[in-house]
């Protein structure tokens, strides 16, 4: 083989290895996106601890039930506290709704399943961080699982 082919041959292959490489970072790295996108809506109510209704452009309402996060339920111990702590987070406030398409955007109670941000903070991994929540994967991990994962080695014990 001569200099040349073997020079061509080294060549393709640090091309190939290089974009395998690219391709290997981004898929690391996917769903760190640069940041909170949605639409702007007013929180007209809190239901509990995830779930609250949103009154977006146009007077419409639509009930959200937060993504990735599961809090106490009715009647369990932690109800009162987390349903308190979202309303103090995000209670008659305005925030940004983003909403996360796959794998649906509707649960099986025709809720919107999202995120909400406020002042820049996520407000599902806040939940999680103040040890309201748990972090869920029951429609996939989310498009945020590293906030919930960094959130989650920040619970606060104190409660």
């Amino acid at each position: 083989m001569t200099r040349s082919r073997r020079a061509e041959d080294v060549a393709a292959n640090v091309a190939v290895w290089g974009l395998l490489g690219m391709i290997v970072v981004g898929w690391c790295l996917w769903g760190r996106s640069a940041g909170p996108r949605g639409v702007t809506a007013y929180v007209s109510r809190v239901i509990d601890g995830d779930t609250v209704v949103v009154r977006l452009a146009g007077e419409r309402d639509e009930t959200v039930r937060l993504r990735c996060i599961d809090t106490p339920e009715l009647g369990q111990p932690g109800h009162d506290e987390a349903k308190a702590a979202l309303v103090a987070l995000v209670g008659a406030k305005t925030v940004l709704l983003d909403r996360e398409p796959a794998p649906g955007p509707i649960d099986a109670y025709g809720r919107t399943l999202g995120y909400l941000w406020s002042k820049g903070a996520l407000v599902n991994a806040e939940m999680v961080r103040q040890g309201h929540s748990r972090y869920v994967t029951t429609w996939g991990p989310g498009r945020y699982r590293y906030l919930f994962r960094h959130a989650e080695k920040g619970v606060r014990h104190d409660r």
